[in-house]
């Protein structure tokens, strides 16, 4: 009967130490592996390194090219004409750009002008869709990629042309890979005629990389 009774009593104190111990390993699992809200931490903390970068603050960007634009008949090689519209493409090819944030770096672009349906601008002048691509290039060959959308302005009886809008920057290679942004852009161009002109290309906005 002693021998019975202490058996038993054994027993008890495994299965008291067996509870303890799973009620233990539950709470340090669910502290472990739960945030505040029930979600699972680990895989919070295992996040990719494009997840933490894309924390990184926006700051003002400008920019600042002049030199030539060739106009041509004819929608632009790599950007599409709407439809079977008519387009002429303005295309600026490795100008040196002014921006302190970027280092020493140059931009290329291709801007198609659709011609089709010219709109009336209220000042003796027409206003066509504009819009395409821009890439700049930085010193040490990373790629930042531009998306362009806005409109073409001529005023009557003047030689002067400037396309204006919005940007998106849509990403790039190497230190830009994660880069975003927004914001606006103008590109005045001398002349309203097929050939080569001045101009003067601008983007300010918000830059993140």
């Amino acid at each position: 009967m002693v021998r019975f009774r202490s058996s038993l009593r054994f027993c008890l104190l495994c299965a008291v130490y067996f509870v303890a111990v799973v009620a233990t390993s539950a709470l340090t699992t669910s502290a472990s592996t739960q945030d505040v809200l029930g979600r699972p931490s680990q895989a919070a903390s295992a996040q990719p390194e494009t997840f933490a970068t894309s924390t990184k603050p926006f700051n003002f960007f400008s920019a600042l090219a002049a030199g030539s634009v060739n106009i041509a008949s004819g929608a632009c090689a790599d950007v599409l004409c709407n439809g079977t519209d008519s387009c002429n493409c303005l295309t600026i090819s490795s100008l040196t750009l002014k921006a302190g944030s970027l280092g020493r770096s140059t931009i290329s672009c291709e801007l198609n002008n659709d011609t089709t349906v010219p709109v009336n601008n209220g000042s003796g002048g027409v206003t066509e869709p504009a819009g395409g691509i821009c890439t700049i290039t930085a010193a040490n060959g990373s790629l930042l990629n531009l998306q362009l959308n806005g409109w073409l302005g001529v005023v009557d009886s003047s030689t002067f042309v400037e396309v204006s809008g919005g940007y998106t920057i849509t990403g790039g290679t190497a230190k830009f890979s994660d880069a975003a942004g927004t914001g606006t852009f103008a590109l005045s161009v001398d002349s309203i005629n097929l050939g080569t002109a001045n101009g003067v290309f601008s983007l300010s906005g918000a830059f993140r990389r």
